[in-house]
C-alpha cells in the first residue's frame, strides 16, 4: 500500500503509521481529544492509541459516541467537552464519519459559536463557493 499524508487536516495513512501518533500529537499539544469509531474502540485499538499518546506525554480524552454521517449538534457537544477538558489537539480514528466528526470538534473546541455557523451562512447557503455546493 502506498503511503501518503495530507497537510490540513493532517492525515497519516499507511501500514504501521499509527506508531507515529504519539510524536505527531505531542508536536500539536499536551491533551488530545480522541474521536474514535465505536467499532474500533471495542476492537482494542483505543487502548493501543491511548498508550501511544501517553507514551509521548499526551493526555487523552476519548469519545466514541460517533454516529454515521454525524451532525453539527454532536460536534457541538463533543467540542464543548474538548474545550472544557483543555484539549489542544484532535486525533480522529476511523472512517469518514469519525474523521469528519473530528474536524467539526476541532473547529468548535477552538472557536466561538456552533459547528453550523462554520458550515453555512446566515441565509443557509454554503460557505464554500461553487456550483452545486
Amino acid at each position: 500500500m502506498k503511503e501518503f499524508h495530507c497537510i490540513v487536516p493532517r492525515v497519516l495513512f499507511g501500514t504501521g503509521r499509527r506508531r507515529e501518533l504519539g510524536v505527531q500529537a505531542a508536536a500539536l499539544g499536551r491533551t488530545a481529544f480522541l474521536a474514535i469509531d465505536p467499532f474500533l474502540e471495542s476492537s482494542g485499538l483505543k487502548d493501543e492509541i491511548e498508550a501511544l499518546l501517553s507514551g509521548a506525554s499526551v493526555g487523552v480524552v476519548a469519545f466514541s459516541e460517533i454516529e454515521p454521517d454525524p451532525d453539527c449538534h454532536s460536534a457541538d457537544l463533543a467540542g464543548k467537552i474538548a474545550r472544557e477538558r483543555g484539549c489542544d489537539c484532535v486525533v480522529a480514528v476511523g472512517g469518514g464519519s469519525a474523521v469528519d466528526f473530528g474536524k467539526g470538534v476541532a473547529v468548535v473546541a477552538a472557536n466561538p459559536g456552533t459547528c453550523w455557523e462554520y458550515t453555512r451562512r446566515k441565509d443557509h447557503t454554503p460557505k464554500v463557493p461553487g456550483e452545486g455546493t
